[in-house]
């Protein structure tokens, strides 16, 4: 005789698919906002002054110094070195 899952397992795994599919699609939309950000951000860099230059660089280094780890670090890095 076969054994019968019980109800709140199969209830279970059918919110698993539902709540992973919706946060894995958030996180998509997060992490293609972030690179547009990124590339508006890299381009405004490249066309503003040297004076505004400065105070896009102390905005990076607020990124960084408040988010640890975070994409903003390896951004800072990456205008840095360009």
């Amino acid at each position: 005789m076969t054994r019968k899952r019980p109800v709140a397992l199969i209830v279970f795994g059918i919110l698993n698919l539902i709540f992973g599919t919706i946060l894995f699609g958030s996180s998509l939309c997060c992490g293609v906002g972030f690179f547009g950000f990124y590339a508006a951000m890299r381009s405004a860099y490249q066309q503003i002054p040297a004076t505004d230059q400065r105070e896009l660089d102390e905005l990076w280094g607020v990124f960084a110094n408040n988010l640890p780890g975070s994409g903003a670090t390896a951004a800072t890095r990456y205008l840095r070195r360009a």
